[in-house]
């Protein structure tokens, strides 16, 4: 199945000239876990829900929550982390408003290649464009806050802008943020290992 990658580095970059975050969160080892809290168990299963209900495959929904479990610890993610990131992707499926630049289509598969990232951010790629180092802002913002880029994502994803949190309004040029062919063409189910 091919499904289209959105541009989410050039997206990260258009922010990054603003802090993504007020301060470095602090590591809590106490709070570190794989996500099995009762929360984080309900949050998992509404966005299941929400992704069943907009045609996201089951069986690639638990094989990136599975990805996304096993590196938490890794990464240091905390349950809350985990939790708000599925909230953000599940409020893109669930949007029912008129404020998005995307179609239905498009946000499905935008929340599909945001699972994909956060949970296997090795496997995020810039495609066929000169943007090594927006795509290692992107693949650094997944792994370690996937609360912060699914944030971003949702954003962008429903009103067509970001506010950073120190209050800035970011609004990427339309075109910025318009699949081309390379995203078009890009196939989660195999990404590129030619590049």
């Amino acid at each position: 199945m091919s499904t289209r990658k959105l541009s989410l580095a050039l997206l990260i970059g258009l922010v990054t000239s603003t802090p993504l975050f007020s301060a470095p969160p602090q590591s809590d080892k106490s709070a570190t876990t794989t996500a099995t809290t009762s929360a984080a168990v309900s949050a998992r299963d509404k966005f299941k829900e929400a992704a069943k209900n907009a045609g996201i495959k089951d069986t690639r929904v638990n094989d990136y929550l599975k990805a996304l479990d096993a590196r938490a610890g890794k990464y240091g993610l905390t349950a809350a982390q985990i939790d708000t990131a599925l909230d953000n992707l599940r409020a893109v499926l669930e949007f029912t408003g008129s404020s998005s630049p995307f179609d239905q289509a498009t946000r499905v598969a935008l929340v599909e290649t945001a699972l994909h990232n956060i949970a296997i951010p090795t496997e995020i790629d810039q495609g066929y464009h000169p943007t090594c180092n927006i795509t290692t802002v992107e693949i650094f913002v997944a792994s370690k806050h996937p609360d912060k880029y699914t944030d971003l994502i949702k954003q962008v994803a429903l009103k067509g802008k970001y506010i950073t949190s120190e209050g800035k309004e970011v609004t990427p040029p339309t075109k910025a943020i318009t699949p081309g062919r390379d995203e078009k063409a890009y196939d989660l189910d195999k990404p590129n290992n030619d590049k």
